[in-house]
C-alpha cells in the first residue's frame, strides 16, 4: 500500500489492508478498494493534503484532550489512566474526581510526575507529556464519570466516561452444572393470538418497517387492560379477523387503530396509580424512548401520507433526530409522541407476561433474542445515531468466507473512532435494548467485536477490507450488560473466528449453541 497520507488515515480509521483468507493464505487488499471505503467515510483518498491535514488535526486533538473520551476497565483495586498534561501541570497536585453512577463523589489528589512518563510532544510551542497515572479507588460495576480539576477550581480541565466491568458474562447455573442444555427453539411468529399468526414477517414490506411495528404485529390486543371496555376496538379487531385477503401492513394499521382507541380510554379512565406507572416508564426510558417514539411517529406519518418507508426518502429536514425540522415537529406533536410511548409500554407489559409464563414452566433459558452488531439501513438506530454509523457501507464477508449474516437485509457498521469518541454509547444502547426483555442473547457474527469486512454499497464482496474495533473494550461492555440483565450470551458454534478470538470468548464466559433439526 503506497502513500504516507493514506497509510496514516487508514491507521486512524482502523482499516487494515492485510488479512488471512479462509485458506490460511496472506492477502493484501487492492488500493482502489481502500479508496472506496475512504470515500464512504467522507474523504477523497486521492487528496494527500486533505488526508494528512486530517491526521495532524486528530493527533493534535488527541494530545490536547487531557483525558481520553472513555476508559473501560475490568473491576480492580486501582486503574491505570493515560493523562496528557502541559508541562506546567505535571508537578502540580490535581484532583481526580470520580462521580459514580449512584451519585457518590470520590476525590484523589495525584501528581502526574510521580508516575511513569510515556511520551512527549510539542504543540504550538507548548510541551505536552503523557503519563500513566494510577487511580487507587474501589468502584462498583457500572458507568461512572471522571473529572480532572485544579485544586480550588470547580471547572473541570477534562472529563471522561469511566466504565467498570466484570471479567465474565452472566453464567447460567443450569449450564454450569450440566455443561450443556438442550432446548426447543420456537419462533414468536408462531405464538400470536390473532390474524397475524400467519408468518407474514418474511415479506419485504415488514423487513423495511421499524422494530416496534413487528412487535405490534405480534401484539395480543385482547390482553390489553382497556380492550374489554371498548366495543369500537373490539369491532376493529373482529373486522380484521374476518378478512380473507390481507397483508402485514393491514394487520399493523388495524392494530394501531385499536391502540389509539385504547390510549384515549387509558387517559380518561385508568386509575392514577396506573398512569403513574406509565409516567415512570417514560421517565426511565429517557431520551432513548423519546427518540424511538419520535421515529415511529414520523414513520407512520410519512407512510400514511406518501408511502415513504425509507427515512432517507423523507424530507431532508427530517432525516435525523437532531435536525431542526424533526425537533420542531416533536414540539408541535407532543401527544402523538406519548401515544407511541404508550405502544412501547403495552409491548413491554406483554413481554413481561411472556417471561412470567415461561418462568412458570420451569424452563432453563427462557426467552431468546438475536442481535447483529450493526444497523439495518432503514432503522431507528441509523436515524438517531447517524454520526457513528457509516451509511454508505455494507457489512459482508470476504469472498471465500461463509456468510454469517442474513444478506437479504443490509447492515451498516459502527465507525470505530466515532464510537470510541462517543463513549461507546451506540453499542451500549444496542446491548441494553436487546437484553432488557430477554434472558438469552444470541449475537450473530460475534467476530464483529474485533473486525468487520466493510464493502461500499455499490461494490462487490471482494472489494472490501477489514476495519478493526477495540475487542477488549467491546467484550468488557458485553460482560457488564450481561451481568446487569442476567442475560446469557451465546454465539453460533459453527461460526469461523479470527485467530485468538475463541480464547477471548471462552475467558469472557460466552456460550456457543448449535441448531439441531429433528424433522
Amino acid at each position: 500500500m503506497s502513500g504516507t497520507a493514506l497509510d496514516s488515515f487508514m491507521q486512524l480509521k482502523s482499516i487494515d489492508p492485510n488479512f488471512i483468507n479462509a485458506s490460511g493464505e496472506p492477502c493484501i487488499v487492492e488500493e482502489e478498494c481502500i479508496k472506496g471505503i475512504v470515500k464512504q467515510l467522507g474523504f477523497d483518498a486521492d487528496d494527500d493534503n486533505a488526508l494528512l491535514t486530517y491526521y495532524q488535526e486528530e493527533e493534535t486533538r488527541h494530545w490536547l484532550s487531557l483525558l481520553p473520551p472513555v476508559s473501560v476497565f475490568q473491576q480492580s483495586a486501582s486503574y491505570e489512566l493515560e493523562v496528557h498534561l502541559p508541562i506546567d501541570f505535571v508537578t502540580d497536585q490535581l484532583v481526580y474526581r470520580v462521580t459514580t453512577e449512584a451519585g457518590l463523589q470520590m476525590d484523589e489528589l495525584l501528581t502526574a510526575a510521580d508516575f511513569p512518563l510515556l511520551a512527549v510532544n510539542e504543540i504550538s510551542d507548548v510541551e505536552f507529556q503523557l503519563y500513566s497515572v494510577t487511580l487507587p479507588v474501589q468502584l462498583d460495576l457500572g458507568y461512572h464519570h471522571l473529572a480532572l480539576l485544579e485544586v480550588g477550581n470547580e471547572e473541570p480541565l477534562a472529563v471522561m466516561h469511566l466504565i467498570i466491568t466484570p471479567d465474565v458474562c452472566y453464567q447460567s447455573a443450569q449450564i454450569q452444572k450440566d455443561k450443556k442444555v438442550v432446548s426447543t427453539n420456537i419462533s414468536l411468529a408462531h405464538l400470536t393470538a390473532d390474524k397475524s399468526e400467519t408468518n407474514l414477517l418474511d415479506s419485504i414490506k415488514v423487513q423495511a418497517l421499524p422494530e416496534l411495528w413487528t412487535d405490534l404485529y405480534h401484539l395480543d390486543l385482547t390482553a390489553v387492560a382497556e380492550f374489554k371496555h371498548y366495543k369500537t376496538a373490539q369491532d376493529v379487531l373482529k373486522n380484521l379477523n374476518d378478512l380473507t385477503d390481507y397483508d402485514a401492513i393491514t394487520v399493523i394499521k388495524a392494530k394501531l387503530d385499536v391502540l389509539r382507541v385504547l390510549f384515549d380510554g387509558f387517559n380518561k379512565q385508568e386509575p392514577q396509580n396506573v398512569k403513574d406507572a406509565f409516567s415512570t416508564f417514560i421517565t426511565d426510558g429517557g431520551i432513548d424512548l423519546k427518540q424511538q417514539a419520535s421515529f415511529d411517529a414520523l414513520h407512520h406519518q410519512f407512510l400514511s401520507e406518501n408511502k415513504l418507508t425509507d427515512y432517507l426518502n423523507w424530507p431532508a429536514d427530517f432525516q435525523s433526530y437532531s435536525s431542526q425540522g424533526t425537533q420542531n415537529w416533536i414540539a408541535e406533536n407532543k401527544q402523538e409522541i406519548v401515544f407511541w410511548q404508550y405502544c412501547y409500554w403495552v409491548v413491554k407489559q406483554q413481554f413481561e407476561a411472556l417471561e412470567t409464563l415461561i418462568e412458570s414452566q420451569g424452563t432453563t433459558l427462557k426467552y431468546y433474542q438475536q442481535v447483529v452488531i450493526g444497523a439495518s439501513k432503514n432503522s431507528f438506530k441509523m436515524w438517531a445515531n447517524s454520526d457513528v454509523y457509516c451509511q454508505g457501507i455494507n457489512i459482508k464477508a470476504p469472498l471465500d468466507w461463509p456468510m454469517t449474516l442474513n444478506q437479504s437485509v443490509e447492515y451498516s457498521p459502527l465507525i470505530p473512532d466515532q464510537l470510541y469518541r462517543s463513549g461507546y454509547q451506540a453499542f451500549i444502547k444496542l446491548l441494553q435494548s436487546s437484553m432488557k426483555r430477554t434472558r438469552v442473547l444470541h449475537i450473530k457474527h460475534i467476530a464483529a467485536l474485533l473486525r468487520l469486512w466493510w464493502v461500499p454499497e455499490s461494490a462487490q464482496r471482494e472489494q472490501g477490507a477489514f476495519v478493526y474495533y477495540n475487542v477488549y473494550d467491546m467484550l468488557n461492555l458485553l460482560t457488564l450488560e450481561s451481568i446487569r440483565n442476567q442475560c446469557v450470551v451465546v454465539i453460533d458454534a459453527e461460526e469461523s473466528l479470527p485467530e485468538g478470538m475463541h480464547e477471548l470468548l471462552l475467558e469472557a464466559g460466552v456460550y456457543s449453541s448449535s441448531l439441531f433439526d429433528f424433522r
